[in-house]
């Protein structure tokens, strides 16, 4: 008895790309508005990172790109090319929602390996903390202390 198997080829549902491709924006500005708002996010930065440094968030197929720039983040456009240094990978939507809506942090994501990254762990830790920092700024004193177990 053979087994016979049949390779299936699914389309790419526009909707979910749109979505997926949102929320990999919202996570990119609100790592760009921390670097605006915290000065120890841009210190961070400024001396933790390479003179020249680029880095991916992607999920699925679709990514965003940002850059430094002195001491802050900017996202990058289609047109300009850099060396990506790090990519973080989102392994599926629902974690880049859980992310994106403060339902959870970015280094408990990493421990249940639900999310990846691809570079130096010196460049990801720097993330880590500009994204802590941004929570800081941004989130009220109840969510933060929700998600992180204490008050800021």
């Amino acid at each position: 008895m053979e087994l016979q198997t049949e390779n299936r080829i699914y389309k790419r549902n526009p909707l979910l790309c749109g979505a997926v491709r949102v929320g990999l924006l919202m996570r990119a500005k609100h790592l760009v508005q921390a670097t605006k708002k915290s000065e120890t996010a841009k210190k961070e930065i400024l001396y933790r990172l390479p003179g020249v440094f680029s880095m991916r968030l992607r999920a699925g197929k679709e990514e965003v790109r940002l850059i430094k720039e002195a001491d802050e983040l900017r996202i990058m456009k289609k047109t300009e090319k850099s060396v990506i240094l790090l990519s973080i990978n989102f392994e599926d939507n629902a974690e880049l929602g859980d992310v994106m809506f403060h339902e959870t942090t970015m280094p408990r994501a990493l421990s249940e390996g639900r999310v990846h990254f691809d570079g130096a762990p010196k460049y990801m830790g720097v993330i880590l903390r500009v994204d802590h920092e941004g929570d800081k700024c941004v989130l009220s004193n109840d969510k933060y202390a929700e998600l992180y177990g204490e008050s800021k």
